[in-house]
């Protein structure tokens, strides 16, 4: 099977493309800033079995120039699933934004805080609806079924509200919830089949960025202790949700 997977060189995405790779899936995923990492990770496979593709998940532009990409790595083969994975946090898009637009760093707080808000409805929100509209005819080519697997929060996708994180990175995420079952009602009878997966505390580099990392080494014992079974989800434990729901679509 040929799989894509944005942001696979980290955290979920990597566990993700780990996984299928082993089963012997053909995988194309998308890296933002990590080159090195990307191709290091390319080389841990087998020749051809994996490809990496810069992609800004938040610019149109660069999602077309990603779709030629696409469209050469499958050679007009289907693609039998898209794992929107990619995503900024409340804490890691200020690093997004300075890196896309060092001269923000002479604004006022104000005006570079509306600037990361609205990188994260791009990144999070209308980058996935960009990338399943470019990429939804290949995936309907398919002779079994195919699938769309967004990986919301349950912060933002689920009922649960956590205060202390941005209002725009909790709206990013709940326009997931709404984009997948609008796809899902948009096309009932298509090949594609359109889930959402909305993990809590994953042991991720984002989410140690944007919330262990600044408590004290009680609060993080604590926080802990408090979650179900209290322990972190592991990114392995969604990778093997993903990679059952991958190989159960393609057998139907």
């Amino acid at each position: 099977m040929r799989v894509i997977i944005t942001g696979g060189s980290k955290g979920i995405g990597r566990a993700c493309l780990e996984s299928l790779a082993k089963e012997g899936h053909k995988i194309l995923f998308t890296y933002h800033s990590s080159c090195d990492s990307a191709q290091q990770l390319v080389n841990q496979h087998e020749p051809g079995l994996v490809k990496a593709v810069h992609l800004d998940q938040g610019d149109f532009l660069s999602i077309q120039e990603f779709k030629g990409h696409v469209n050469d790595w499958r050679n007009d083969n289907s693609i039998d699933a898209l794992i929107l994975n990619a995503g900024l946090g409340s804490a890691t898009v200020s690093k997004y934004v300075s890196n896309k637009y060092p001269d923000c760093l002479n604004l006022d707080k104000a005006q570079i805080e509306s600037i990361e808000d609205e990188a994260l409805m791009r990144v999070n929100s209308l980058g996935p609806l960009w990338l399943t509209q470019a990429l939804f005819d290949a995936l309907e080519s398919n002779k079994n079924q195919s699938v769309v697997v967004f990986i919301g929060s349950v912060g933002g996708t689920s009922q649960s509200v956590f205060p202390g994180f941005r209002a725009a990175d909790g709206m990013s995420k709940a326009s997931i919830g709404y984009l997948t079952k609008l796809m899902a009602a948009e096309y009932p009878h298509a090949q594609t089949n359109f889930i959402c997966l909305s993990p809590g505390a994953v042991d991720t580099e984002m989410f140690r960025t944007s919330m262990l990392n600044k408590m004290t080494e009680a609060e993080r014992i604590e926080f802990i202790q408090k979650l179900p079974k209290g322990q972190l989800i592991e990114p392995n434990e969604i990778a093997g949700i993903i990679s059952w729901l991958v190989n159960s679509c393609s057998k139907r």
